[in-house]
């Protein structure tokens, strides 16, 4: 490297620093003049520290000699913003990977603790994941990355002049798919170096966006950069402009440098281009919400996709003699665009957007749009619009097909289909002869569309002449547009040498309709090539006349005699249901493993009870996946036999087959079939069969099955008691009275306790072994101040039908602080948590955290009133870490509602602590000294300085 090729390095190193937020603590967002530059320095970030390593060993200093410029850089990679899991909106993280540069002449060392993350300006929480996060990946373009991997350096040591890197990762972050205002600081916040996160990730996306179309009605968005999950905001925020300034069409584009979209962000693409105009809005994304105004959102393809969907699959491109294939026209309406939003190209997607405007807007203004309009919406307009005009303008369009621009060409030959005059039919037949394939299939098909005998006389006659190559294009043209006209054309093609021309023209000629179609058909069914048989059987199986049927049917069976059925076989035999075809599907049951599965189901839908005997004989030796279609055959042919068969699943611990038998007992239902569940549930060692077997019984809901749950929640496996537990819950939840426990909670959210307590009465009495009601109840009770007696009566009944119910317990402990039975309480509630152990979902483990600081929050409020109890002050103490502790395990395991944390009575005890305040993400204020003693404290201090 030369000296120049150094200073040029570091010219750019000390620009980008200028550039990024100064190492004052100051957030200067750069200047919209200077995102280009930005945009090229941030691009040569990645050679920075190879063009450093070369300056060290040629021994040239890498320290500025201007102490103004001595500064510490850091440069993000990478960041990214997002939940652990693919499409969820739970609680997120932010991770990115720093690349620091220290240009100062002294050492500089970094602990993990200097670095601190805002959002929306306040701190967030970093140190060791959770273990909900620990498994979690995540992508940025097409790198991927792994949480657990990304170990923060303990310490970076800096020396003057050198560079490091080390990741950061803050967890917490709030669950709305919103973007918050990202501002990561490094150092203490007098001399931080802040970085705008939001702005760096923004000048990454190369976003520019422009109006075009009739009055400006089309939105344009250009993306050149890589779009990540943090400057998505920018791309939803422009379309947010957009929609408030009336404009309810958008194409989003991408320029061929741009880099590959990572794959969660090219799916929520996707779906809120399809969505578009529907009413609906996309649910559980983890990304901001395109506005609902938006009728038309479409794509281009996104980079690195080279594969262009036809958007006319009537022609595959080739044309007549000595034509080459190349692109279809984009610009055919064959496929309506609320089914197709994703396009080969620019002018494909603009033509989509913009076709029901062209259609609606004054001829006038079209014809404005036509001869002045953008060079990416005339096209559009000539293909959409260009019908509408009168027979006077039509020399304007017969110039346009011979326009330089290949899309224009073809828009304009697409429009010719709407006018029969000799000039515009002529032009047609002229270009569809040309040695222009993508002029020549356009011309092609615009004659088999058009409404004028003149363009179907014009086709037929050029159709003679065609040459082998063009054939099938052809034909397959005549079927995406079937005339009557056709007719002949086509029977003439059903008798070609290609076997592929034959069934495209079969197809077609069942659809426009022939006298001699059946004599086609039946010539069909007896060819050696599979392409035209098949083609033949399909048409038949789809026609209900007692011939068509019959000729099929005969077919079908012949066919049988060698070959098992294929899903065209087995649909025509599960419509007529002719028992003929038994033997030979049993013949096949035994002997063709790779459609068995068809032969099987085939079997059930044709057969009555004795095939039953035949499909027991086949089942010990047919593989587990057939074995449990078997299995549930046999419960419409003979339940007795399914039942032992279902008793043999489940001890088999095979997953397929298990649930199989699960399926088909809890449909049963009877007495017999909850025994055989019961048993399962009580002998299997296996957790799969746990959870198969106890939701069934969980769906029966008998008092049998409910009473074997009950049972089993109590078992010493964990695993075992989750699944009972949770199924049982499930099955209170399918109660006629659960409803009015929902009703319940939210009056209780609201502090109504006495309508709290009128919706839960009405759940008692609909269902009195509702758990959650008699707890629900008894907590509205007690912030009512009601009787202990009552409440505990309530809370004793809850946790007589639920032992497992964290409110149960807590409310039980919590009336024996009230009576001022401190340690009993307190006592009750640790024991209870001991003996309900871990639950096994977030939520739960969230609500255990939680009901546990209330029993200690109200231990304290009793202290609080009694001066005189013996260590009451150690005891406040202890009680207020401990309830702290509890709150906090709460919000690591996913507590989110902090609303009501923050008015929850049972809590209020500890409202006033800064370690509460500090939970809810209050700040603490600081005083603010009257301005005569601020003057006076600076006077004392000056001398000092």
């Amino acid at each position: 490297m030369t000296k120049i090729d150094c200073r040029h390095a570091w010219f750019c190193l000390l620009v980008l620093g200028f550039l990024l937020p100064a190492a004052n603590g100051q957030e200067q967002p750069a200047p919209s003049a200077d995102r280009a530059l930005l945009q090229k320095l941030l691009q040569r970030v990645e050679t920075l520290e190879a063009e450093l390593k070369k300056l060290k060993k040629t021994g040239e200093t890498v320290v500025p000699t201007d102490p103004k410029q001595q500064r510490l850089v850091a440069l993000v990679e990478t960041p990214f913003l997002g939940a652990p899991y693919y499409r969820t909106t739970g609680a997120r993280f932010f991770a990115a990977k720093l690349v620091l540069v220290n240009l100062t002449p002294k050492p500089v060392t970094i602990k993990p603790s200097d670095f601190r993350l805002l959002a929306d300006g306040k701190p967030q929480a970093t140190g060791a994941l959770p273990s909900t996060y620990r498994s979690a990946s995540f992508q940025v373009g097409n790198q991927s990355f792994q949480l657990s991997t990304l170990k923060p350096a303990r310490l970076l040591t800096l020396s003057p002049g050198g560079s490091g890197s080390t990741w950061v990762v803050f967890h917490n972050l709030a669950s709305a798919p919103q973007v918050p205002q990202l501002a990561l600081k490094l150092g203490p916040d007098k001399d931080a170096i802040s970085l705008d996160i939001n702005a760096i990730a923004e000048s990454r996306l190369g976003i520019s966006v422009r109006r075009i179309g009739p009055r400006g009605s089309l939105g344009l968005l250009t993306i050149g950069g890589n779009i990540d999950t943090i400057n998505i905001a920018t791309l939803v925020n422009e379309l947010d402009t957009l929609a408030a300034a009336g404009v309810v069409r958008s194409v989003i584009r991408f320029t061929p440098k741009a880099p590959v979209v990572e794959s969660r962000i090219r799916s929520w693409l996707q779906r809120a281009a399809t969505q578009a105009g529907q009413g609906t809005v996309l649910t559980n994304s983890p990304f901001p919400t395109i506005p609902a105004s938006i009728r038309e959102l479409h794509l281009t393809v996104f980079p690195g996709n080279t594969s262009r969907r036809s958007t006319n699959p009537g022609f595959p491109g080739r044309g007549f003699p000595g034509q080459v294939q190349v692109k279809i026209n984009p610009f055919s309406s064959s496929v309506p665009s609320s089914q197709l939003r994703i396009h080969p190209s620019t002018e494909a997607a603009v033509a989509a957007a913009l076709r029901s405007a062209y259609r609606a807007i004054p001829r006038d203004e079209l014809l404005k749009e036509i001869l002045e309009g953008d060079p990416l919406t005339r096209p559009a307009a000539v293909a959409a619009g260009g019908g509408r005009l009168d027979s006077k303008h039509l020399p304007v369009l017969l110039k346009l097909t011979e326009d330089d621009q290949p899309a224009m060409a073809i828009a304009a030959v697409t429009a010719l289909r709407h006018f029969g005059e000799p000039a515009a039919v002529s032009r047609l037949v002229a270009l569809a002869n040309r040695n222009q394939a993508p002029l020549a299939a356009t011309a092609i098909t615009s004659l088999a569309a058009a409404r004028y005998p003149a363009s179907h006389q014009a086709l037929l006659k050029l159709l003679e002449n065609v040459d082998a190559k063009s054939r099938l294009g052809v034909v397959r043209t005549l079927a995406q547009h079937p005339r009557p006209a056709f007719a002949e054309a086509l029977y003439g093609f059903t008798r070609d040498a290609d076997p592929a021309i034959c069934a495209a023209a079969m197809q077609a000629l069942a659809g426009v309709g022939h006298p001699k179609l059946m004599e086609v058909l039946t010539e069909a069914l007896q060819s050696t090539h599979p392409a035209q048989s098949d083609m033949a059987l399909s048409i038949l199986t789809k026609r209900t006349d007692r011939q068509s049927e019959e000729l099929a049917m005969a077919h079908v069976l012949k066919r049988m005699e060698k070959l098992p059925p294929n899903p065209v076989m087995a649909s025509l035999l599960n419509r007529t249901r002719d028992q003929r075809a038994i033997p030979l599907l049993l013949k096949h049951l035994a002997g063709s493993p790779t459609s068995r599965s068809t032969v099987i189901k085939t079997l059930v839908g044709i057969g009555d009870e004795t095939i039953g005997g035949e499909l027991l004989k086949q089942y010990p030796k047919l593989p587990s996946s057939d074995r449990a279609l078997v299995l549930t055959a046999m419960t419409h042919i003979d339940m007795p036999a399914f039942r032992k068969l279902a008793d043999e699943a489940l001890s088999s611990n095979n997953s397929s087959l298990v649930s199989s038998a699960c399926q088909g007992l809890q449909a049963d239902a009877s007495a017999e079939a909850v025994k055989i569940l019961i048993r399962g549930l009580q002998t299997s060692k296996s957790s799969s069969t746990w959870n198969y077997t106890a939701n069934a019984l969980a769906g029966i809901g008998t008092f049998s099955a409910r009473q074997a749950l009950e049972q089993a929640r109590r078992h010493t496996n964990r695993s075992k008691r989750n699944y009972a537990n949770n199924a049982l819950r499930n099955l209170r939840q399918r109660s006629p009275g659960y409803q009015y426990v929902s009703m319940g909670r939210s009056y209780s959210q609201q502090l109504n306790w006495k309508k709290a307590i009128a919706q839960y009465d009405l759940a008692v009495k609909i269902d009195p072994r509702l758990a959650e009601a008699f707890s629900g109840r008894g907590n509205a009770r007690l912030q009512m101040g009601a009787p202990l007696g009552k409440i505990r009566e309530d809370f004793q009944k809850a946790a007589e039908l639920d032992p497992f119910s964290s409110q149960a317990t807590t409310g039980l402990a919590i009336v024996l602080v009230r009576e001022g039975k401190l340690d009993a309480g307190l006592k009750y509630a640790e024991d209870a948590r001991r003996n309900i152990g871990l639950p096994s979902t977030s939520t739960a483990r969230q609500m255990q955290a939680y009901n546990l600081a209330c029993v200690y929050s109200r231990a304290i409020e009793v202290l609080q009133k009694d001066t005189k109890l013996p260590g009451r002050e150690q005891k406040l103490t202890d009680y207020r870490k401990r309830a702290i502790e509890e709150l906090n395990k709460a919000v690591k395991a996913g507590y989110r509602n902090k609303t009501w944390m923050g008015k929850d009575p049972d809590l209020k005890p500890i409202h006033g602590l800064p370690e509460f305040q500090a939970l809810l993400g209050a700040t603490v204020k600081k005083k603010v000294l009257p301005k005569p003693v601020r003057q006076k404290l600076q006077i004392k201090k000056a001398p000092s300085r």
